[in-house]
């Protein structure tokens, strides 16, 4: 797990610090002849992106309702919604999204479009709302990780691995393949989800629940003697 989140990091810092590295990987989805992004209005293509935008309110709601008739599962319920808020709604969509004005690749003159080509670390003026940085639907995907925090130890690191490089790589990879992303948008959109999620986590659950959590994904135990938990006491998951 270790090497793949430093592969993770060392792609993010690659793609900032080389902002023409955007432009290959989104060339390569690009259709010169045809001067657009194939996938773009592509009906498979259109259809999971407006599934994806469904998925926050089928989760709020979930996450309520859980509050209310699971009283045991009241306070993960509370901290799952919070997280959902404070990353993918006020972060990604309303702090960047609509401020960093960031235009999105389909739009940019080196893919048919108007606006200038702007790096990933620098705001600009290129776009008003709804904009490139950073990809709403990959700052979904990658939310999805929080679950771990509020599972047993043994399903953590699954349920990460599945939120992270799963549902994130996938919901981000689609739109860049669309057009409607640079890579480091959802690079972008993986860190900042990882580090909101554990930050709202540390607020809620406290530094010591937060640590526990993250040994569990990093399999940072030490070995334990034959017949010992593995799993120390801070470990166990709190408010269950």
């Amino acid at each position: 797990m270790r090497p793949t989140l430093a592969v993770c990091t060392a792609a993010l810092v690659l793609v900032t610090v080389f902002p023409g590295l955007d432009l290959i990987v989104s060339r390569f989805f690009f259709d010169p002849d045809a001067r657009a992004f194939p996938l773009q209005g592509h009906p498979l293509a259109s259809a999971a992106h407006e599934a994806v935008q469904a998925l926050p309110e089928l989760l709020a709601g979930a996450f309520l309702l859980t509050a209310l008739v699971w009283p045991a599962r009241r306070k993960a319920a509370l901290f799952l919604l919070a997280a959902g808020v404070a990353g993918p709604i006020l972060l990604a969509n309303t702090l960047l999204k609509d401020h960093w004005d960031r235009a999105r690749p389909r739009d940019v003159a080196e893919f048919g479009g108007q606006a200038r080509f702007t790096p990933a670390w620098l705001p600009a003026s290129e776009c008003t709302r709804n904009c490139s940085f950073v990809s709403g639907d990959g700052a979904l995907g990658f939310y999805l990780h929080t679950f771990f925090y509020v599972l047993p130890p043994r399903f953590r690191r699954t349920v990460f691995v599945a939120g992270f490089f799963g549902t994130g790589t996938l919901f981000g990879g689609l739109r860049v393949a669309m057009g409607a992303h640079f890579l480091s948008d959802v690079l972008w959109a993986g860190a900042l989800m990882l580090a909101s999620s554990c930050c709202v986590h540390r607020l809620i659950y406290g530094p010591d629940a937060t640590r526990a959590a993250w040994r569990d994904v990093l399999s940072l135990h030490r070995r334990t003697p034959p017949g010992a938990s593995s799993a120390p006491a801070g470990d166990q998951q709190p408010g269950t």
